[in-house]
């Protein structure tokens, strides 16, 4: 995508102060020292950003929770918005937007599918790791969790070079299943296991039907998905009502953020929200009523995402997440044993999404002292773990 992503800002810098544009809102930092890559680093803390959205929607690393709509409902909650662009012979190299709020640990950083690279990968990506460590020390960061995007696996080892660490304390989603959305509506059918598409007819013949919804009935989701989580012995996540209709509000401008409902008997029985960016729709929180598994309407609900998405011209389907030992286990090639097919993941497996480990969680602290420190804590935790499960396996062997 040479005409956006090496469009860049003209000369950025001189644009960031003349350009009413939204790339106008960038200004270059004054961060002295001696930058090893050779460019400018430009920084902004508005809100929406159609500019960024632009680069980052036309780029395979680019996902929602790098746009300015996420940066913007997090920002309701609490979360302070930093965003950065690093730019080279005119071109724009790198591009990252950071959460940020105080503690009691001081200001912590979060960059979640982040940093972005426009340019050659492999020379990008160690650009990439050095410029947020400058970012955090202009920030006054005490540490900055990242998560590379999902096509950013080569991140990794770049990001350890310049010192971050793997952080395991963290539930942060590291493997997801991706639905190949290519051909017609009959191939989407065709790619699932042939249980799955009785349970579609099933859910047809018994009467559910889905609808969309919009921002009014944004309190009839979040009902049925605090009552599933109840049932799932899980925090919800968004966290409250408000925090869901300010995600709403922020994807409401173009209109990326879908909710569907299933209905049977005029009784809405299951909903589903979704949220496109890129060429990726991502199925992203759902709810249902209890007793209604028979209907199938979760199985229905998620057969008409992805016929809409394929409408929609997106190339996949993202179901956000499944453990990872599961998508180990089918990468090899294997079966999932009793244990895994009884999970919580099975309804995902059923679709016969590809399964695709997602970079892992790192995290960097400034001080030379503390990063050791947390180093050190890590082994020794990693250490306790791998007792704790041994112990396990003699216990259950002895059960046995």
């Amino acid at each position: 995508m040479k005409d956006i992503a090496t469009a860049g800002i003209a000369s950025a810098a001189e644009r960031a102060a003349s350009d009413p544009s939204p790339s106008g809102c960038y200004r270059p930092l004054e961060l002295g020292g001696i930058d090893p890559d050779q460019g400018t680093l430009l920084f902004t803390d508005r809100s929406q950003d159609p500019f960024w959205d632009g680069l980052l929607s036309a780029s395979r690393f680019g996902q929602f929770q790098q746009s300015s709509g996420w940066g913007a409902a997090k920002s309701a909650e609490g979360w302070k918005l930093s965003r950065f662009l690093y730019q080279r012979n005119e071109a724009i190299a790198v591009g990252f937007q950071i959460l940020w709020k105080n503690s009691r640990f001081g200001k912590i950083g979060f960059a979640s599918k982040g940093p972005v690279v426009f340019g050659q990968e492999k020379a990008e990506w160690p650009t990439a790791a050095r410029q947020l460590t400058r970012a955090v020390r202009w920030l006054g960061l005490r540490a900055l969790l990242v998560q590379p995007p999902d096509h950013g696996l080569a991140a990794e080892e770049a990001l350890q070079a310049v010192g971050f660490q793997r952080e395991k304390a963290q539930e942060v989603i590291d493997a997801t299943l991706w639905f190949d959305l290519s051909g017609n509506e009959a191939d989407i059918l065709a790619r699932m296991p042939g249980y799955n598409r009785t349970f579609i007819r099933q859910a047809e013949r018994r009467g559910v039907r889905v609808r969309e919804g919009g921002a009014a009935d944004l309190e009839l989701f979040y009902d049925l998905m605090i009552r599933t989580c109840v049932r799932q012995q899980t925090k919800p996540n968004p966290s409250s009502l408000a925090a869901l209709k300010q995600v709403w509000k922020g994807f409401e401008a173009d209109r990326s953020m879908r909710l569907t409902f299933a209905e049977a008997d005029g009784e809405v029985i299951a909903a589903l929200t979704s949220i496109r960016f890129g060429d990726r729709l991502t199925l992203w929180k759902k709810g249902w009523k209890d007793g209604t598994s028979k209907l199938r309407p979760n199985h229905l609900l998620y057969h008409e995402s992805l016929i809409w998405a394929q409408r929609m011209g997106c190339a996949f389907c993202d179901f956000y997440s499944v453990r990872r030992d599961i998508a180990e286990t089918l990468i090899a090639g294997g079966k999932p044993n009793e244990e895994q097919s009884a999970s919580r993941d099975r309804f995902h497996l059923g679709f016969g999404g590809a399964p695709q480990l997602l970079p892992q969680s790192q995290i960097y602290f400034p001080n030379p002292v503390i990063r050791r420190v947390y180093a050190l804590g890590a082994i020794l935790l990693n250490a306790v773990r791998k007792r704790r499960s041994r112990r396990r396996r003699t216990a259950q062997g002895d059960a046995g």
